[in-house]
Protein backbone atom coordinates (compact mmCIF):
# COMPACT_ATOMS: atom_id res chain seq x y z
CA UNK A 1 0.00 0.00 0.00
CA UNK A 2 1.39 3.40 -0.98
CA UNK A 3 1.23 6.54 1.14
CA UNK A 4 -0.16 10.02 0.46
CA UNK A 5 1.34 12.77 2.63
CA UNK A 6 -0.93 15.63 3.69
CA UNK A 7 0.79 18.54 5.51
CA UNK A 8 -1.91 20.27 7.53
CA UNK A 9 -2.38 23.32 9.74
CA UNK A 10 -5.87 22.01 10.57
CA UNK A 11 -7.45 24.99 8.82
CA UNK A 12 -10.07 25.16 6.09
CA UNK A 13 -7.69 24.95 3.14
CA UNK A 14 -5.91 21.99 4.74
CA UNK A 15 -9.29 20.26 5.01
CA UNK A 16 -9.72 20.77 1.27
CA UNK A 17 -6.38 19.03 0.77
CA UNK A 18 -7.40 16.16 3.03
CA UNK A 19 -10.67 15.75 1.12
CA UNK A 20 -8.71 15.65 -2.14
CA UNK A 21 -6.23 13.14 -0.72
CA UNK A 22 -9.13 10.94 0.41
CA UNK A 23 -10.55 11.04 -3.13
CA UNK A 24 -7.23 9.73 -4.47
CA UNK A 25 -6.67 7.25 -1.64
CA UNK A 26 -10.06 5.57 -2.13
CA UNK A 27 -9.28 4.96 -5.78
CA UNK A 28 -5.72 3.73 -5.26
CA UNK A 29 -6.04 1.87 -1.97
CA UNK A 30 -3.47 4.25 -0.48
CA UNK A 31 -3.00 5.22 3.14
CA UNK A 32 -2.87 8.85 4.31
CA UNK A 33 -0.20 10.29 6.57
CA UNK A 34 -0.94 13.73 8.01
CA UNK A 35 1.91 15.98 9.14
CA UNK A 36 1.09 18.84 11.49
CA UNK A 37 3.39 21.59 12.74
CA UNK A 38 3.02 23.15 16.18
CA UNK A 39 4.42 26.68 16.17
CA UNK A 40 6.34 27.37 19.36
CA UNK A 41 6.17 30.66 21.22
CA UNK A 42 8.98 33.19 21.58
CA UNK A 43 9.92 31.87 25.02
CA UNK A 44 10.90 28.58 23.43
CA UNK A 45 14.00 30.11 21.87
CA UNK A 46 14.54 32.89 24.38
CA UNK A 47 14.78 30.59 27.40
CA UNK A 48 17.88 28.87 28.72
CA UNK A 49 16.88 25.95 26.52
CA UNK A 50 18.00 27.29 23.16
CA UNK A 51 16.73 25.78 19.95
CA UNK A 52 19.71 23.44 19.35
CA UNK A 53 19.68 22.18 22.92
CA UNK A 54 15.92 21.84 23.02
CA UNK A 55 15.94 20.04 19.70
CA UNK A 56 18.23 17.37 21.15
CA UNK A 57 15.69 16.52 23.87
CA UNK A 58 12.80 14.08 23.44
CA UNK A 59 9.52 15.82 22.53
CA UNK A 60 7.96 14.84 25.86
CA UNK A 61 10.80 16.55 27.73
CA UNK A 62 10.46 19.66 25.60
CA UNK A 63 6.73 19.85 26.25
CA UNK A 64 7.17 19.86 30.05
CA UNK A 65 9.04 23.16 30.01
CA UNK A 66 6.34 24.92 28.00
CA UNK A 67 2.78 24.14 29.14
CA UNK A 68 1.32 26.36 26.38
CA UNK A 69 3.06 24.19 23.78
CA UNK A 70 1.83 21.05 25.52
CA UNK A 71 -1.70 22.47 25.41
CA UNK A 72 -1.38 23.22 21.67
CA UNK A 73 -0.12 19.70 21.05
CA UNK A 74 -3.04 18.25 22.99
CA UNK A 75 -5.55 20.20 20.90
CA UNK A 76 -3.81 19.16 17.68
CA UNK A 77 -3.80 15.50 18.66
CA UNK A 78 -7.51 15.60 19.46
CA UNK A 79 -8.28 17.08 16.03
CA UNK A 80 -5.93 14.71 14.22
CA UNK A 81 -7.42 11.71 16.05
CA UNK A 82 -10.87 12.81 14.93
CA UNK A 83 -9.73 13.27 11.33
CA UNK A 84 -8.06 9.83 11.35
CA UNK A 85 -11.21 8.24 12.73
CA UNK A 86 -13.31 9.94 10.06
CA UNK A 87 -11.07 8.61 7.32
CA UNK A 88 -11.17 5.18 8.93
CA UNK A 89 -14.95 5.15 8.57
CA UNK A 90 -14.36 5.63 4.84
CA UNK A 91 -12.06 2.56 4.85
CA UNK A 92 -8.96 4.74 4.46
CA UNK A 93 -6.02 3.99 6.73
CA UNK A 94 -4.81 7.28 8.25
CA UNK A 95 -2.06 8.16 10.72
CA UNK A 96 -0.33 11.39 11.70
CA UNK A 97 2.86 12.95 13.01
CA UNK A 98 3.40 16.21 14.91
CA UNK A 99 6.54 18.32 14.65
CA UNK A 100 7.70 21.72 15.82
CA UNK A 101 8.01 24.74 13.51
CA UNK A 102 8.02 22.66 10.35
CA UNK A 103 8.52 24.29 6.98
CA UNK A 104 8.99 23.13 3.40
CA UNK A 105 12.29 21.32 3.96
CA UNK A 106 10.79 19.22 6.73
CA UNK A 107 7.87 18.31 4.46
CA UNK A 108 10.14 17.30 1.59
CA UNK A 109 12.44 15.28 3.86
CA UNK A 110 9.52 13.56 5.56
CA UNK A 111 7.98 12.65 2.19
CA UNK A 112 11.27 11.12 1.09
CA UNK A 113 11.58 9.00 4.23
CA UNK A 114 8.06 7.52 4.02
CA UNK A 115 8.36 7.34 0.97
CA UNK A 116 5.27 9.17 -0.28
CA UNK A 117 3.83 8.57 -3.74
CA UNK A 118 2.06 11.92 -3.60
CA UNK A 119 1.95 15.09 -1.48
CA UNK A 120 -1.40 16.87 -1.25
CA UNK A 121 -1.41 20.27 0.43
CA UNK A 122 -3.37 23.45 0.55
CA UNK A 123 -1.99 26.54 -1.11
CA UNK A 124 -3.44 29.75 0.23
CA UNK A 125 -2.04 31.63 -2.75
CA UNK A 126 0.29 34.60 -2.81
CA UNK A 127 1.17 35.75 0.68
CA UNK A 128 -0.29 32.73 2.49
CA UNK A 129 1.02 32.49 6.05
CA UNK A 130 1.71 28.78 6.16
CA UNK A 131 1.32 27.21 2.77
CA UNK A 132 1.82 30.05 0.29
CA UNK A 133 5.61 29.98 0.08
CA UNK A 134 6.01 26.52 1.62
CA UNK A 135 3.87 24.92 -1.08
CA UNK A 136 5.96 26.60 -3.77
CA UNK A 137 9.18 25.29 -2.24
CA UNK A 138 7.73 21.79 -1.91
CA UNK A 139 6.75 21.80 -5.59
CA UNK A 140 10.28 22.86 -6.52
CA UNK A 141 12.06 20.29 -4.36
CA UNK A 142 9.89 17.18 -3.82
CA UNK A 143 10.76 14.04 -5.78
CA UNK A 144 7.16 12.80 -5.91
CA UNK A 145 4.20 14.58 -7.52
CA UNK A 146 2.63 17.42 -5.53
CA UNK A 147 -1.07 18.26 -5.73
CA UNK A 148 -2.07 21.68 -4.40
CA UNK A 149 -5.41 23.41 -4.14
CA UNK A 150 -6.85 26.65 -2.78
CA UNK A 151 -10.55 25.84 -2.87
CA UNK A 152 -12.76 22.86 -2.15
CA UNK A 153 -12.03 20.02 -4.60
CA UNK A 154 -14.60 19.19 -7.27
CA UNK A 155 -16.93 16.30 -6.57
CA UNK A 156 -15.44 14.49 -9.54
CA UNK A 157 -12.34 14.84 -11.71
CA UNK A 158 -13.88 14.31 -15.14
CA UNK A 159 -11.43 16.32 -17.28
CA UNK A 160 -7.74 16.86 -16.57
CA UNK A 161 -5.61 19.35 -18.48
CA UNK A 162 -1.93 18.49 -19.01
CA UNK A 163 0.10 21.53 -19.99
CA UNK A 164 3.05 20.71 -22.29
CA UNK A 165 5.58 22.60 -24.38
CA UNK A 166 6.05 21.25 -27.91
CA UNK A 167 9.44 23.01 -28.09
CA UNK A 168 10.82 20.41 -25.68
CA UNK A 169 12.82 17.64 -27.37
CA UNK A 170 10.85 15.09 -25.38
CA UNK A 171 7.85 16.76 -23.75
CA UNK A 172 6.67 13.37 -22.46
CA UNK A 173 9.77 12.80 -20.32
CA UNK A 174 8.82 12.65 -16.68
CA UNK A 175 5.07 12.58 -17.26
CA UNK A 176 4.66 8.98 -16.10
CA UNK A 177 4.13 9.81 -12.38
CA UNK A 178 1.49 12.39 -13.30
CA UNK A 179 -0.31 10.02 -15.67
CA UNK A 180 -0.24 7.34 -12.98
CA UNK A 181 -1.96 9.63 -10.48
CA UNK A 182 -4.46 10.84 -13.08
CA UNK A 183 -5.32 7.27 -14.02
CA UNK A 184 -6.94 6.98 -10.58
CA UNK A 185 -9.74 9.29 -11.70
CA UNK A 186 -10.47 7.54 -15.00
CA UNK A 187 -10.93 11.00 -16.46
CA UNK A 188 -10.56 12.44 -19.96
CA UNK A 189 -7.01 13.69 -20.57
CA UNK A 190 -6.42 16.89 -22.52
CA UNK A 191 -2.95 17.87 -23.78
CA UNK A 192 -2.55 21.62 -24.24
CA UNK A 193 0.21 23.69 -25.81
CA UNK A 194 -0.09 27.46 -25.40
CA UNK A 195 1.29 29.28 -28.43
CA UNK A 196 2.85 32.45 -26.98
CA UNK A 197 4.53 35.44 -28.67
CA UNK A 198 7.88 34.38 -27.18
CA UNK A 199 7.90 31.07 -29.07
CA UNK A 200 5.28 31.65 -31.69
CA UNK A 201 4.83 29.15 -34.51
CA UNK A 202 1.90 28.14 -36.66
CA UNK A 203 -0.94 26.25 -35.04
CA UNK A 204 -0.44 23.50 -37.63
CA UNK A 205 3.18 23.07 -36.63
CA UNK A 206 2.39 22.82 -32.93
CA UNK A 207 -0.51 20.45 -33.63
CA UNK A 208 1.76 18.13 -35.66
CA UNK A 209 4.28 18.07 -32.82
CA UNK A 210 1.56 17.45 -30.26
CA UNK A 211 0.18 14.54 -32.29
CA UNK A 212 3.64 13.00 -32.66
CA UNK A 213 4.18 13.37 -28.93
CA UNK A 214 0.79 11.88 -28.03
CA UNK A 215 1.43 8.80 -30.19
CA UNK A 216 4.31 7.88 -27.86
CA UNK A 217 2.04 7.81 -24.82
CA UNK A 218 -0.29 5.00 -23.81
CA UNK A 219 -3.51 6.83 -22.80
CA UNK A 220 -5.82 8.45 -25.31
CA UNK A 221 -5.64 12.25 -25.32
CA UNK A 222 -7.66 15.14 -26.61
CA UNK A 223 -5.21 17.58 -28.22
CA UNK A 224 -5.42 21.38 -28.09
CA UNK A 225 -3.31 24.32 -29.26
CA UNK A 226 -4.37 27.85 -28.34
CA UNK A 227 -2.83 31.29 -28.72
CA UNK A 228 -2.32 33.38 -25.61
CA UNK A 229 0.10 35.84 -24.04
CA UNK A 230 1.61 33.43 -21.47
CA UNK A 231 1.32 29.70 -20.65
CA UNK A 232 -0.30 30.54 -17.31
CA UNK A 233 -2.99 32.82 -18.78
CA UNK A 234 -3.60 30.36 -21.60
CA UNK A 235 -3.94 27.38 -19.28
CA UNK A 236 -6.31 29.20 -16.93
CA UNK A 237 -8.44 30.53 -19.79
CA UNK A 238 -8.69 27.11 -21.43
CA UNK A 239 -9.47 25.41 -18.11
CA UNK A 240 -12.28 27.88 -17.49
CA UNK A 241 -13.78 27.75 -20.96
CA UNK A 242 -13.57 23.98 -21.41
CA UNK A 243 -14.46 23.03 -17.84
CA UNK A 244 -11.25 21.36 -16.75
CA UNK A 245 -11.30 20.01 -13.17
CA UNK A 246 -7.53 19.87 -12.66
CA UNK A 247 -4.34 21.18 -14.28
CA UNK A 248 -1.19 19.03 -14.41
CA UNK A 249 2.31 19.81 -15.63
CA UNK A 250 5.93 18.78 -15.37
CA UNK A 251 8.30 21.57 -14.43
CA UNK A 252 11.99 22.23 -14.84
CA UNK A 253 14.37 24.94 -13.76
CA UNK A 254 15.52 26.32 -17.08
CA UNK A 255 15.64 30.03 -17.62
CA UNK A 256 15.35 32.12 -20.74
CA UNK A 257 12.85 32.50 -23.53
CA UNK A 258 11.95 28.80 -23.76
CA UNK A 259 11.42 28.24 -20.05
CA UNK A 260 7.72 27.87 -20.77
CA UNK A 261 7.11 25.28 -18.10
CA UNK A 262 9.50 26.40 -15.40
CA UNK A 263 8.62 26.09 -11.72
CA UNK A 264 7.34 29.67 -11.76
CA UNK A 265 4.55 28.64 -14.16
CA UNK A 266 3.35 26.05 -11.66
CA UNK A 267 3.62 28.57 -8.84
CA UNK A 268 1.54 31.13 -10.72
CA UNK A 269 -1.13 28.52 -11.42
CA UNK A 270 -1.10 27.57 -7.73
CA UNK A 271 -1.31 31.16 -6.54
CA UNK A 272 -3.82 32.60 -8.99
CA UNK A 273 -5.77 29.69 -10.43
CA UNK A 274 -8.90 28.19 -8.95
CA UNK A 275 -8.34 24.54 -9.87
CA UNK A 276 -6.19 21.85 -8.24
CA UNK A 277 -2.67 21.83 -9.71
CA UNK A 278 -0.70 18.58 -9.99
CA UNK A 279 3.05 19.06 -10.51
CA UNK A 280 5.98 16.72 -11.09
CA UNK A 281 9.46 18.24 -10.82
CA UNK A 282 11.97 17.09 -13.43
CA UNK A 283 14.95 15.19 -12.09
Amino acid sequence: MSTILVPTDLGTVSQYALDMAAMVARRRGSSIRMLHAVDTLGGWTESDFSTPRMASMPPTTQEKFFPEVRKAIGKARAKLDALSAGLGKKKIEATYDIGFNLAWRSIVDFAGRLPAELIVMGSTGAGGKLFGSNAQHVVRMADCPVLTLRKAPPDKIANALILVDTAEKNPGAGLAPLLDILSSFKCKLHLLHVNTPAGFDSTYSHTDKLEAFARRLTPAFHLHVIDHFTPVEGAMAFAERDHMDLIALRTHGRTGIRAALSASVAEDLMSHGTRPVLVQRSA
